[in-house]
């Protein structure tokens, strides 16, 4: 028997555009029999399994959460909380951190703050400072930083803001420019504890995910940062 290009040894083809409208229609007409609705089940299922992985956007990369799981034991061990605050991560490391299991024991808080008038609401980063210095600047991550501390119970708390393109860039702060600070309880507030990272035009997947990464390490009890 001969097969075509869209079937393989030991899977059935996919079904045609014509035969899933057909039975879209029926499904919503409400007008399916019991061989129908078995027929309908199958096509459902035949499609989620041949679905692309880069497509399920549920799943988080396995080195994030491998980093992640790092953090939890190693801060639980050190007996410390620790809080985040995203901007160009959107929310990344909070994702990776919560899908450990126990991360309640060590993850107390996590601020979003995409847009510049959540910073200033939700972390109280003064305007005249993101005017003066940029969204993605030492002294706006270090802003949110400091303050996620102060409105969390957290030991540490590691900011992100940065340039995830593909626009927004220019020749002083480039596509993949992304800023970290971190903050501890106990350390002098006036103390500034921050760095600029290029990652290069990695693409927006690629930057988004360099910097959570780097944000998980910054997390690490003994991590250490340039002094801006």
């Amino acid at each position: 028997m001969t097969m075509d290009n869209n079937q393989t040894d030991g899977l059935s083809s996919q079904p045609s555009d014509t035969e899933k409208e057909a039975l879209q229609q029926k499904a919503e007409q409400q007008d399916i029999s019991a061989e129908d609705s078995e027929e309908l089940q199958k096509t459902i299922q035949n499609m989620e399994e041949n679905q692309p992985q880069e497509n399920v956007h549920y799943n988080l990369p396995n080195e994030l959460v491998t980093r992640a799981s790092l953090v939890i034991d190693a801060n639980r061990a050190a007996g410390q909380r620790i809080a985040v605050a995203e901007s160009c991560t959107g929310g990344l490391v909070m994702a990776a951190l919560t899908e450990v299991p126990g991360a309640s024991d060590v993850f107390d808080a996590g601020f979003v703050t995409y847009a510049n008038q959540a910073k200033i609401d939700l972390l109280n980063i003064s305007q005249d400072v993101i005017e003066t210095f940029g969204s993605v600047s030492l002294a706006v991550a270090w802003a949110m930083a400091r303050n996620a501390v102060e409105k969390s119970d957290a030991d540490i708390a590691v900011a992100i803001t940065g340039i995830a393109g593909p626009t927004g860039g220019d020749e002083r702060k480039p596509v993949g420019t992304v800023v970290f600070a971190r903050a501890r309880r106990d350390a002098d507030p006036n103390e500034v504890v921050a760095e600029q990272k290029s990652f290069g035009d990695l693409g927006r997947s690629g930057i988004r995910l360099q910097a959570a990464l780097c944000a998980l390490s910054l997390l690490m009890p003994d991590a250490s940062i340039s002094q801006g």
